[in-house]
């Protein structure tokens, strides 16, 4: 394996990229502050602007640790950051990653999560070389399985009774997806 750094990824309709601090008013309006984008994700939804800033601190100096990978997705056509895509966790002994992604709800169902899906995956597996990615996402939220599975990961099971980071505990459902790489048929 390679860390080949924070490279910028382009797709048909999405430049990936790293997220900077001036970054921070689009995340903030775009997706961290949406109710219901956020009602999946494992952090609460922020209600300011400062608590987006928190975040992407926390985000830039992760870029400097090996493969510190977190990519903000930006339209081409507009210029506009309407989500991120990131490595969350690692084992570099096993080769294996996971992914997690999230879109703003207004650009929901145009197909652009499994297009930077696509190309962070081609990344991590035939660039990077990992040897397998993982990512799993809620039960209550069946569109984030069919971008995993559009996006060429396969469904290895359900795990019951699980924990989200949110304040209150909450039990939970969560599906997991994965793809090997030599399952991997180029994706792009």
């Amino acid at each position: 394996m390679k860390d080949l750094g924070m490279k910028k990824l382009e797709t048909d309709r999405l430049i990936l990229r790293k997220i900077t601090l001036d970054d921070g008013p689009q995340m903030f309006e775009n997706w961290a502050s949406d109710v219901k984008t956020t009602s999946y994700l494992s952090w609460p939804t922020h209600k300011t602007l400062k608590d987006t800033r928190a975040v992407i601190h926390k985000w830039i100096e992760a870029y400097s640790k090996p493969l510190g990978y977190n990519w903000g997705i930006q339209l081409k056509s507009t210029g506009e950051l309407i989500g991120n895509i990131e490595v969350t966790s690692k084992n570099v002994g096993q080769q294996l990653c996971q992914i997690a992604f999230c879109i703003g709800s207004k650009w929901w169902n145009n197909g652009y999560a499994t297009e930077a899906c696509k190309a962070v995956l081609d990344f991590l597996l035939n660039g990077v070389g990992f040897y397998v990615v993982e990512s799993q996402y809620l039960a209550e939220n069946p569109a984030a399985g069919k971008v995993l599975m559009k996006s060429g990961m396969v469904k290895d099971g359900v795990m019951r009774k699980r924990y989200m980071g949110k304040k209150e505990p909450m039990e939970l459902v969560m599906i997991r997806y994965s793809v090997v790489k030599s399952e991997l048929i180029k994706l792009q």
